[in-house]
């Protein structure tokens, strides 16, 4: 039996399924008044006459939106620069929303930098790396490298939230609209047995995987770290994927870092690669949604 990690006692369920379905409560105040995700909600009312106007969890409204993956902040894979490239990315092209699917942190497991073994010095890292701009939002999925840390303490939560400009999306999948076109975000959580209704979305965002590549209306996001994979398919390269909405399509744009790593790669190798500053690469299109008909 899979472990629950948050508190969805039978009791609270109740509570939730009266107030939504019989009291007509709407998501939102139910979140507060359990301190529960979104997702987490979602779970619980499952999908059967589920309003689909709930699904949601927060609107990107703008023409654009950078989406990234398994950042792994903490670990020896992390590399600054690419925060500092992506800041200046978003300023330029006026980007607002950056949503990050899973393994937002290195957690607990290994190949962590000893100094943020700590949950709070890691998570106190991870809100100074990012760096600060007012008209930008992240919105943060987690996963299987975040749980073991954020359940350790639940101070985490409120660490993370000193930060106004993180938008927590909580674990395994969540939803999400940009402009009326409703999309997932997910990222492999096995141990977490709170587990949201599937939707038919118009596009998925997957992490996890540590590879880029399409299917379909999936995009499987590349590392936003060195911690890169060899992979059949896709690029094992890390990168961040731009969404642009056009007149009449949503297209998907690669940018590429062409920088990797291998078991094989050195210490030394290692902290060149960590201090070099390659800017990344269009790599074009790899994906585009009609919204002809929206």
């Amino acid at each position: 039996m899979k472990k629950n990690f948050r508190t969805l006692d039978e009791i609270t369920k109740g509570n939730v399924l009266n107030d939504y379905f019989i009291n007509g409560v709407s998501l939102r105040t139910l979140k507060r008044k359990y301190n529960l995700f979104s997702n987490e909600v979602l779970a619980i009312l499952g999908q059967e006459n589920l309003k689909l106007e709930d699904y949601p969890d927060g609107i990107i409204g703008g023409k654009s939106f950078v989406a990234l993956a398994d950042t792994h902040i903490g670990s020896i894979y992390e590399k600054k620069w690419y925060y500092d490239y992506l800041a200046n990315f978003l300023a330029k092209y006026d980007i607002r929303d950056v949503v990050i699917a899973g393994d937002f942190l290195q957690g607990t497991i290994p190949r962590l930098q000893e100094k943020y073994e700590e949950p709070k010095e890691q998570i106190e890292h991870a809100i100074n790396l990012i760096p600060v701009n007012n008209q930008v939002t992240w919105h943060i999925l987690f996963g299987n490298h975040d749980l073991p840390l954020l359940e350790q303490n639940k101070e985490c939560y409120k660490i993370i939230k000193t930060r106004k400009d993180f938008h927590l999306l909580g674990y395994r999948r969540a939803y999400m609209l940009f402009g009326k076109n409703l999309f997932s975000v997910s990222h492999k959580t096995p141990k977490y047995g709170v587990i949201p209704p599937c939707v038919n979305t118009d596009f998925s965002l997957y992490g996890h995987g540590h590879f880029e590549a399409t299917k379909n209306t999936k995009i499987y996001l590349p590392p936003f770290c060195l911690d890169t994979k060899s992979t059949p398919v896709g690029s094992p390269y890390p990168g961040f994927i731009v969404a642009r909405r056009l007149p009449n399509e949503i297209a998907f744009f690669y940018y590429i870092f062409f920088e990797k790593t291998n078991k094989n790669t050195t210490v030394l190798e290692l902290v060149k690669l960590k201090e070099s500053l390659l800017e990344p690469q269009e790599m074009g299109k790899v994906l585009s949604i009609s919204i002809a008909k929206k």
